[in-house]
């Protein structure tokens, strides 16, 4: 159980900082203030609610707006588990990859946030850059194929 608490807390404080202009969110993590929050909420939360903390799932940028079906059951399912974490993923047209924009990210993303209990610890798989999720966005693929090459020297 001691184990449990500290793993919460550490995804709370990695998320509280996007929870600062939130009406009764935590402030400053580094003030009194952003300390008695955390400790405060995780005194509140139920056992099923911890362990929803630790959680994540994968969101889209494509959805048509926050009150599409689609972003309804996300929504949903935020609430039923409690969930502490989402990783942005892509949708796949005809083999292609759709891509959104920056905005559309910033734009759900900030909406997922507003509409969470908690604050949430958004992720993005981007090993390739973020041009491999999001368009109009500088590439760096052929950076990455360089370094596969590099030899280690023993």
């Amino acid at each position: 159980m001691r184990y449990l608490k500290l793993i919460i807390t550490a995804i709370l404080f990695c998320a509280v900082g996007h929870a600062q202009g939130r009406k009764g969110g935590p402030g400053l993590l580094e003030s009194d203030t952003g300390h008695r929050w955390v400790e405060s909420t995780l005194n509140e939360m139920s056992l099923e609610e911890k362990v929803g903390q630790m959680l994540q799932v994968e969101y889209y940028a494509d959805y048509k707006g926050p009150n599409s079906k689609e972003y309804h059951q996300l929504r949903e399912e935020m609430g039923k588990y409690h969930l502490g974490s989402l990783i942005l993923g892509m949708h796949f047209n005809q083999s292609r990859a759709v891509r959104v924009s920056p905005i559309d990210v910033a734009r759900i993303s900030n909406q997922l946030q507003a509409d969470s209990n908690v604050p949430l610890l958004l992720a993005a798989d981007l090993e390739r850059g973020v041009a491999s999720r999001l368009k109009d966005v500088p590439s760096f693929h052929g950076q990455w194929h360089g370094a596969r090459r590099v030899k280690l020297v023993q």
